[in-house]
Parts: C-alpha cells; sequence; structure tokens
C-alpha cells in the first residue's frame, strides 16, 4: 500500500493542485496499469472525487485542509481511498439548492464514500476499485 499526504491551501486553486498531484503520484504507483483502458477510466474517476473533495472542503470547510491517498494493488484490483480533511463543522443538513450534487456524484463513481463530521471538523472519504 501506497501513500499520499497533501496539505492544501484553503483557496480554490486548491483543486486542481491536488488532482495534478494525486495522479502523478498513481501513475508513479502503478507504471503499467495507468495507461490501460480501465486504469484511465480509474485515473479519471479518481480526479473527479478529488476535486470534488476538495471543492467542497475549500468552499464550506475551514483550513486547515489536507488529503490523503492510499493506493492498493494486488496485481488484478487496484484500489484508491482518498480522504479529505478540514476543520470546518457540519452539522448534516442538506445542502443549498444552488449546489448539493457532489455527494450523489461521489456515491456514483465510488465504491463506499463515508462522512466523519461535528462542530470542529469534517472529513469525508471515498474508495475507488478499478
Amino acid at each position: 500500500m501506497r501513500q499520499l499526504r497533501l496539505d492544501l491551501e484553503h483557496e480554490p486553486a486548491a483543486a486542481p493542485a491536488a488532482r495534478r498531484g494525486v495522479l502523478e503520484f498513481l501513475r508513479d504507483a502503478w507504471p503499467d496499469y495507468s495507461g490501460e483502458p480501465a486504469g484511465s477510466e480509474l485515473l479519471a474517476d479518481v480526479a473527479i472525487v478529488v476535486s470534488e473533495l476538495v471543492s467542497n472542503a475549500v468552499r464550506h470547510g475551514r483550513p486547515p485542509v489536507c488529503m490523503e491517498v492510499e493506493a492498493g494493488d494486488d496485481g488484478n484490483l487496484h484500489t484508491v481511498r482518498v480522504t479529505c480533511h478540514d476543520s470546518g463543522p457540519w452539522d448534516g443538513t442538506p445542502p443549498h439548492p444552488d449546489g448539493g450534487r457532489g455527494f450523489v456524484l461521489l456515491r456514483g463513481l465510488a465504491t463506499d464514500v463515508m462522512i466523519d463530521a461535528d462542530r470542529q471538523h469534517t472529513t469525508v472519504a471515498a474508495l475507488l476499485v478499478g
């Protein structure tokens, strides 16, 4: 299992920076896999998930923002767990009507989505398999 940790700025540019860093990490972790069609699809899904998690942390959370990525490979199955932490509270209230489609997107791309939030922090993790 390979791991990456990114400490991110609390600004909109954090999402593309995180996406680039995570994709570079995964391409290094799986050099033979990342060029295959299945690998390309998994990497595209990971890119969307990373962008969504970091964008939400910047938009709704408070600094510091941190992303952790775990990449696993057993030869036939590649797994990626993407976890984003921020210091913003979330009480589980429904999102504003102008947004709120991010979790639907996450649940469509990820095998599992976990949310741990209270009045002092929010952590969202997504597991992707390909």
